[in-house]
């Protein structure tokens, strides 16, 4: 497992876009030097994977400066997370081997549960202990995307989104994702500023208010509503995509 430090300020960005602006900028701090790869894809593969603070982030292409620097780019953010977080100079970057990772069973566990880790490597006489709380944000579903609002002409309300697996299968064409949860299940919640006005589940990627459901909430025209999409899974709910429209 090679270890480094950030030498140039990283941003925040969106966890459901591809960040090819964002670019990791690593002075290595071990003898060893991380295998260069590119995919020939903007997409990570899922199988490049590094830490950079406490953020999990995938990548496709990584390139050596030379003295031990190197150049990460076409980024996924913040993995199995609702978000990103900026990055400074000088914070500990962790590139992944999959063959290394200890990875302990913790499908027992409830979330929120603490956990003390303690690492002893080669040479030391004093273990590196670190606290972490479970938070089974893998066994979540994804925040839905492209979430949009749109008035129809009878009066009603149209809610639509687009889901993601919380299994990445690789890039498919013509072929249905694998779904990963025992039903397809979404909760949605109406927002007038801080009054809900609806909540409701649906299996389908949309949800119409009606006209007569629309009017009942008596809202001052025009009024901006703000709605949240969650996908129900076997483990809990997803963060919520978050949609406003004035209508």
């Amino acid at each position: 497992m090679l270890i480094g430090v950030l030498t140039s300020p990283v941003g925040i960005h969106s966890p459901n876009l591809l960040d090819t602006a964002s670019e990791i900028l690593v002075q290595l701090s071990t003898s060893a030097e991380p295998a260069g790869i590119d995919t020939g894809s903007a997409m990570p593969d899922g199988r490049s994977l590094l830490v950079l603070g406490d953020e999990l982030i995938a990548y496709s292409r990584l390139e050596s400066l030379g003295g031990k620097q190197y150049k990460i780019s076409g980024l996924v953010r913040a993995l199995h997370d609702a978000h990103s977080v900026a990055h400074a100079i000088g914070e500990r970057v962790v590139f992944l081997d999959r063959e290394a990772l200890l990875i302990p069973d913790l499908g027992v566990l409830p979330a929120g549960t603490w956990l003390q880790i303690d690492a002893l490597g080669l040479g030391d006489s004093v273990a590196q202990s670190r606290a972490m709380q479970v938070m089974r944000k893998a066994l979540l579903p994804q925040v839905p995307v492209h979430g949009q609002i749109e008035s129809l002409a009878d009066g009603s309300v149209k809610i639509r989104w687009i889901w993601r697996s919380r299994h990445d299968a690789g890039w498919l064409d013509g072929v249905d994702i694998p779904l990963f949860e025992q039903s397809l299940m979404f909760e949605i919640v109406v927002w007038h500023g801080t009054v809900e006005l609806l909540r409701s589940r649906t299996g389908a990627e949309s949800l119409i208010v009606p006209a007569s459901t629309f009017q009942s909430w008596a809202l001052p025209a025009p009024a901006t509503i703000m709605v949240e999409v969650r996908q129900v899974g076997d483990f809990g709910l997803s963060p919520p995509l978050q949609i406003s429209a004035t209508l």
